[in-house]
């Protein structure tokens, strides 16, 4: 479908099986061949897809932790790779 109707972003929006799912629909887009059978069976392995991106809808062990400081107000914590975090409050949670 997506080769018919000429799609030429696909975005994801959910978790790893949204995200997973929209690579598979991405590369296949692309060949005739069975992706499964390529990967699987012939060893080979796609090397073009239509561009995709991902909103992630999920959290993730410190990806974002949400709660009360000692005054009762919002606050967020953001891990980064490489260990370093930072803390602070958000106007947005409540």
């Amino acid at each position: 479908m997506a080769r018919e109707k000429g799609v030429d972003f696909i975005l994801a929006v959910g978790g790893g099986s949204v995200i997973d799912c929209v690579k598979i629909v991405s590369v296949q887009a692309k060949t005739d061949r069975d992706v499964w059978e390529m990967e699987f069976s012939d060893r080979e392995f796609p090397t073009e897809g239509i561009p995709m991106g991902a909103v992630v809808t999920i959290f993730g062990t410190e990806a974002l932790e949400a709660s009360p400081d000692r005054r009762g107000g919002p606050r967020v914590m953001v891990s980064w790779r490489g260990g370093s975090s930072r803390r602070g409050e958000s106007p947005y949670l409540s």
